[in-house]
């Protein structure tokens, strides 16, 4: 794997990469799998890697990112960037060994094709802060009647074709 392109913040240095791993398998469960996906992960290139206490990830995550080290796949814990999604009663990140994480993410503030969350995209963009957005295969959105009426505007075109379109919340 070539080295995967960084996106810059302009207060981060380095940025972030661009492609990363997420680390959630189902049902939620820390494994060797997933301690044996994100290994080879790291020795492919990968730096950016998403967990989540509901995912039971932050731990093999540490755990593994430890292993990788000592194997050599990375110098330091510095090489990576880490994102985790504390659940609303679990804030401390005690299971993500390895010492910090680069973003915290929370559950609470949605944002999407429909929702635009217009005013705070602002408030972020005067903060210097920098908004990432997901939404689920399975959402309503498929069926949503606005993206319904934008897609049937456009020649072969579906709904789905305006979520996966539909990704610059860039501020």
């Amino acid at each position: 794997m070539g080295s995967i392109p960084e996106i810059s913040l302009g207060s981060t240095d380095p940025g972030i990469p661009s492609l990363g791993m997420g680390t959630a398998e189902y049902p939620f469960n820390a494994s060797e799998t997933m301690k044996s996906a994100i290994l080879k992960a790291i020795k492919l290139g990968y730096r950016r890697f998403d967990s989540a206490a509901p995912y039971k990830s932050e731990q093999p995550l540490g755990e593994t990112i430890n292993e990788a080290q000592s194997l050599g796949f990375i110098k330091s814990r510095d090489e990576l960037f880490i994102t985790s999604k504390p659940w609303c009663s679990n804030t401390h990140h005690e299971k993500l060994r390895e010492g910090y994480i680069c973003i915290v993410c929370f559950y609470k503030v949605a944002m999407n094709q429909v929702w635009q969350q217009k005013k705070l995209r602002e408030f972020c963009k005067e903060k210097g802060m920098h908004i990432t957005a997901y939404f689920g295969a399975l959402t309503e959105l498929w069926v949503c009647e606005v993206l319904k009426e934008i897609a049937d505007q456009e020649e072969n075109c579906c709904s789905g074709d305006i979520l996966l379109s539909f990704t610059d919340f860039s501020i």
